[in-house]
């Protein structure tokens, strides 16, 4: 299972690292705290991987949306499977914006491993 997460929150992102290995210890997890290095990461990676994006809506140089809306316009939308947005807002602030973006999930912060599994569980 190939696990990205982009949060530009370092301690967010070691937590969040650390519930995902605990969870799913054979997860490759790529952690990511600036949306443009995503970018050039997903632009790299040409073997054909498909990730699972962790993804938060609120950062300083690109939001989520913003970020998912560059990926579709580079074309690299189809290399992320399954899309969660990750927030401290309130959910029904953020789904109005999921729906357009292919985001299958939203998991309101902080993230434990009940949500995790929840999420992950078909896969």
């Amino acid at each position: 299972m190939e696990i990205i997460i982009l949060d530009d929150d370092r301690t967010t992102n070691f937590l969040n690292e650390r519930i995902i290995k605990k969870v799913f210890p054979e997860a490759n997890v790529n952690v990511f705290d600036k949306a443009s290095l995503l970018i050039k990461f997903l632009d790299d990676a040409n073997d054909g991987s498909k990730f699972k994006l962790l993804l938060d809506v609120n950062m300083p140089e690109m939001d989520g949306f913003q970020f998912l809306d560059e990926c579709r316009a580079k074309a690299l939308d189809s290399k992320l499977e399954v899309t969660v947005m990750l927030s401290t807002e309130s959910p029904i602030d953020v789904k109005e914006n999921m729906t357009s973006r292919s985001v299958e999930q939203f998991i309101q912060k902080p993230l434990n491993e009940e949500s995790l599994k929840q999420v992950f569980s078909n896969d």
